[in-house]
């Protein structure tokens, strides 16, 4: 789970693309967007990124490739992040 707070608004909808494409397989989008509705408490300032991975390992081994080191540059203008993983609950 991502919790971003935009820090450049002039980051393009390209850019947010580039950075899924590079999201190989393995990994599914669950949810992503800016609109949240609080329920209780304060919400995050900008945008919550929910991302399916199939292990945790393959997230750790993501985030140590070069293709998200490269990406690193650009996810430092777009936005402050708080990044953690959650453990999902057994189907």
């Amino acid at each position: 789970m991502s919790l971003g707070n935009q820090v450049d608004p002039m980051v393009t909808a390209d850019q947010i693309r580039m950075a899924r494409a590079a999201l190989k397989s393995g990994v599914r989008e669950l949810a992503a967007r800016a609109g949240i509705t609080p329920l209780d408490g304060e919400p995050p300032k900008s945008r919550v990124t929910l991302i399916e991975w199939e292990s945790e390992e393959k997230i750790k081994a993501w985030r140590n490739s070069a293709a998200y080191k490269e990406l690193m540059p650009m996810r430092e203008k777009l936005a402050k992040f708080r990044t953690f993983t959650l453990q999902g609950l057994s189907q």
